[in-house]
């Protein structure tokens, strides 16, 4: 099992970046939008996590395949998309033509809109991923922008104000997660809730919180 790979970056094409590690260069499936972001990196050292699985069946049909993501939370994100019936590994790295905070807002917001604009992705499926996912991935919705700060401290902060925001402010999820990533976007340094809660409301809009369905707090329905 090979859960992470680093090394020289040596060729990048279409879905499949090269890494040159110890001698030996691994072919690398990635997605559109990670292919697009590492076009600038040809030989720079580059690590990236990494998902194994066999392609195939059979005896001695089987061929060792490696997925490569930027971070961990990526990965996570993957291996839940493929729990949906239907999204294998190739199905799903093709798919990802969005950042993955992209696709997981969309999922947490029911917009399938969004869902169908990806590649292999139609209306149907698009409703099979919501009702799947939909309220378990939020954490990635939320993953914010730029590595100032380590991620497992954003992710940690990111987790407390989205309760602050839904819970006491009355924000919907989709809304507050999409806060939360605009302020990280602004701030990569960010490194308490205090300090993200005042930088939300520092650049918000004078309008009031929403909730998903479209309704205001307190307001009848």
């Amino acid at each position: 099992m090979i859960g992470h790979l680093r090394g020289t970056l040596s060729e990048v094409a279409g879905d499949r970046v090269t890494v040159e590690a110890g001698g030996v260069g691994y072919a690398v499936f990635v997605s559109e939008s990670l292919g697009r972001e590492l076009l600038g990196q040809r030989g720079e050292d580059v690590e990236l996590c990494t998902y194994y699985y066999l392609q195939g069946s059979g005896m001695g049909n089987a061929l060792p395949t490696l997925i490569g993501f930027r971070t961990r939370l990526d990965r996570e994100f993957f291996e839940q998309f493929i729990t949906v019936s239907g999204i294998g590994p190739k199905a799903a790295v093709r798919a990802l033509t969005l950042p993955v905070s992209e696709i997981a807002a969309a999922i947490e917001a029911g917009n399938r809109q969004v869902l169908e604009s990806l590649p292999g992705i139609g209306r149907q499926r698009a409703s099979e991923i919501i009702a799947k996912l939909q309220g378990k991935v939020a954490k990635f919705a939320m993953a914010p922008v730029g590595e100032a700060v380590s991620r497992p401290v954003a992710e940690d902060v990111a987790a407390e104000a989205l309760v602050i925001l839904t819970e006491q402010l009355g924000y919907g999820r989709g809304e507050a997660g999409r806060l939360i990533r605009e302020a990280f976007a602004r701030r990569p340094s960010l490194k308490t809730v205090e300090d993200l809660i005042r930088d939300i409301y520092q650049h918000r809009s004078d309008r009031p919180p929403s909730t998903d369905e479209g309704s205001h707090p307190g307001e009848e329905t």
